[in-house]
């Protein structure tokens, strides 16, 4: 059977020309991206909302936001339920067990030292309120600032290392009663991590004054009479803290000029 002939030429078979860009016109418009409101859910790895940003000179050392702060709190509630267990003992045991947690120069001297730890973990008597909640929010800050790392490392760092300096100063011309007395509290980290946030307070007189006043402050009790070793030891605890807000500034400036 033959097949029947298509009326009229057949064009010729040919490569196909390369489409063109589209016109302006035809071109598709891009799908609108959702607004997403103040109230709705944040986008896919947003931050929490307790979290915030760290400053650009920082960012190298904490570059994760830092999640609603919970650490100092909890140490300061701990400390403080301590305390009034402690205070519902009896006088010896109570006496005893204070003893055995404190940084006194018998204590270190006999090589105790798990005590540079313990002595940080209870208190004589429950602490004021208004230093309550001095110590929340100074450790809080510092912990929603830089994290509970950084914070818990310059605690115990100004905590043990202020201590080592009021045990090397006492150790040789302590008398009895010095060298038996207790030495136990939340006063040395505590200066440590205030002196250490100064790094936080804008660049140049400000920060400055800030330091000076704090260590003038502190050394006040340090220059009268009947002054204590602790007081020399809030004194040496604040400075550690500002040496190290100085070698962070020091740090982060170095930073920014490499990353520059």
């Amino acid at each position: 059977m033959n097949p029947t002939p298509l009326p009229g030429p057949v064009p010729a078979r040919g490569p196909r020309p390369a489409p063109g860009p589209l016109p302006a016109a035809a071109r598709p418009a891009p799908a609108p991206r959702p607004a997403v409101s103040p109230s709705g859910p944040p986008p896919a790895g947003a931050p929490g909302p307790w979290a915030r940003p760290l400053p650009e000179a920082w960012r190298w050392r904490l570059p994760v936001p830092t999640p609603l702060p919970l650490g100092g709190a909890a140490y300061t509630v701990g400390v403080q339920l301590g305390a009034y267990a402690l205070a519902a003992l009896e006088a010896p045991g109570r006496e005893r067990l204070l003893r055995g947690c404190s940084t006194n120069v018998d204590n270190l001297a006999a090589g105790r030292w798990e005590t540079l730890l313990s002595s940080a973990l209870v208190v004589e008597e429950p602490l004021p309120l208004p230093y309550a909640l001095l110590l929340v929010a100074v450790l809080g800050y510092a912990e929603y600032a830089y994290g509970a790392w950084w914070t818990a490392g310059v605690f115990l760092f100004g905590h043990v290392t202020a201590t080592l300096l009021v045990y090397g100063a006492l150790r040789g011309r302590a008398g009895p009663e010095t060298r038996r007395a207790l030495d136990v509290g939340t006063s040395y980290g505590f200066n440590a991590v205030l002196g250490a946030l100064t790094s936080v307070l804008p660049r140049g007189p400000v920060r400055t004054a800030t330091r000076v006043g704090l260590l003038a402050a502190a050394a006040q009790p340090v220059l009268r009479r009947g002054r204590t070793f602790t007081d020399a030891g809030h004194l040496a605890a604040l400075g550690i803290g500002v040496g190290l807000s100085l070698a962070f500034d020091y740090l982060s400036t170095r930073k920014a000029l490499k990353i520059g």
